[in-house]
């Protein structure tokens, strides 16, 4: 996931894509994602993240992975952007804003 930060990539190249090569992204695939994405960002020093990704990726992401309200969960139009506050909850009970 480093790789989506201008400043961890080491290549502009696009490694992921290679990866998956033609094939779609099933749901579980990016369900996991998700989780490294998550994993990710709570290891992040920084309180306020933008985050610059595919519709199908937050439609997963919101409808799948986290618990969330329904207007989160509508599909992302074009460009459009969201404010959204994440608090992680870890397997322990501890949780982490």
């Amino acid at each position: 996931l480093g790789l989506c930060s201008p400043t961890l990539r080491e290549t502009d190249e696009d490694v992921y894509g290679q990866f998956v090569g033609e094939k779609r992204e099933t749901d579980e695939m990016i369900i996991a994602r998700a989780h490294n994405f998550f994993e990710w960002i709570k290891e992040r020093p920084e309180t306020n993240i933008a985050v610059v990704t595919h519709s199908a990726f937050l439609n997963v992401l919101f409808s799948k992975v986290v618990n969330c309200s329904s207007d989160l969960s509508k599909w992302f139009e074009n460009c459009e952007m969201r404010t959204t506050h994440f608090t992680i909850t870890r397997n322990d009970g501890s949780s982490q804003n």
